[in-house]
């Protein structure tokens, strides 16, 4: 693998990493805003319709008694109309009820409230009925004995009011525990995210710095200065290096020095006199040591 290759890796996981953050921060906010926002699109209206059927049902029993209480025909008829209407308030509101159903508990306690309805209805009729032939007496024995069912009824909205009351207070519970669990999933993928990079980012620098074998403003220091001719400069290596650039200009260093030294021999074999001031030129050097093929090969041992 290319250093760009590491490097464009690195930058990758870092992507990954933030998109992978971004999206779970998304997706836990929208089940915290779908669960804290439970109560408003559903428990706030099922309790306003619960509590619109009870109050109701309660005018139901203060008008039935006022109407097994009276004898006159024009009373009773208006008591019976005030009755029919909060029958029908009561269905309204039942019937509204219906879409705002949160769990097949929620239906069974729906379905409850009515059945106790009709009990209590199927009573307040008989009642209703003696009252409409002055029969006051057993009517109104017949609508106290309805109590009991009476209080049935209102029991039950009152526990359907409180199980929504209860569903909203487990979603605000649910909605904490949402954002909590949505801290510690991100603090634990930045973690990790963060220790990949780290992890990377550190073996990247350790195999750029094998490869190169010292500081890269170092290497390319010795790098102009061999080029210029300057071969005088040391050139440290790490323990064990003989493979890293640094290691590959020593060597190149070595073999310049000896073929200068050959040359040198050679030079002064031909009487040949080069003023001290003259600089060596090592290309110009090194092609007269070729042409004159009396040189061994750079490859071949030392004298």
């Amino acid at each position: 693998m290319t250093v760009a290759q590491r490097l464009y890796g690195m930058i990758a996981l870092a992507i990954l990493g933030l998109v992978g953050l971004t999206g779970l921060g998304q997706m836990q906010m929208g089940k915290i805003y779908e669960t804290a926002n439970y109560g408003t699109i559903n428990t706030v209206p099922s309790l306003l319709v619960l509590g619109d059927a009870l109050v109701n049902f309660q005018n139901i029993r203060t008008v039935s008694f006022r109407h097994v209480l009276s004898t006159d025909d024009a009373k009773m008829a208006e008591w019976d109309s005030v009755i029919s209407g909060k029958k029908a308030g009561i269905e309204k509101a039942l019937k509204d009820y219906e879409p705002l159903l949160s769990n097949d508990e929620d239906a069974r306690l729906l379905a409850f409230d009515r059945d106790l309805l009709q009990d209590y209805y199927a009573g307040l009729e008989q009642a209703l009925a003696l009252s409409r032939k002055n029969q006051n007496e057993q009517a109104q024995a017949l609508l106290q004995n309805g109590e009991e069912s009476a209080l049935k009824v209102e029991k039950a909205f009152t526990e359907h009011f409180f199980f929504n009351k209860n569903l909203c207070d487990e979603g605000s519970k649910v909605a904490v525990a949402t954002k909590d669990s949505a801290t510690t999933l991100s603090i634990v993928i930045t973690l990790a995210v963060l220790i990949l990079i780290t992890a990377i980012g550190v073996w990247v620098v350790r195999k750029l710095a094998s490869q190169l074998g010292g500081e890269p403003g170092l290497v390319a220091d010795l790098a102009n200065r061999i080029a210029a001719g300057d071969l005088s400069t040391a050139i440290p290596l790490n323990a064990g290096d003989n493979v890293s650039v640094m290691a590959a200009m020593k060597n190149m260093t070595d073999t310049l020095k000896d073929l200068l030294a050959d040359t040198g021999v050679l030079i002064k074999a031909a009487a040949i006199s080069i003023p001290a001031s003259t600089p060596i030129n090592i290309k110009a050097i090194f092609a007269s040591w070729c042409k004159a093929s009396t040189i061994r090969s750079p490859t071949s041992p030392s004298r």
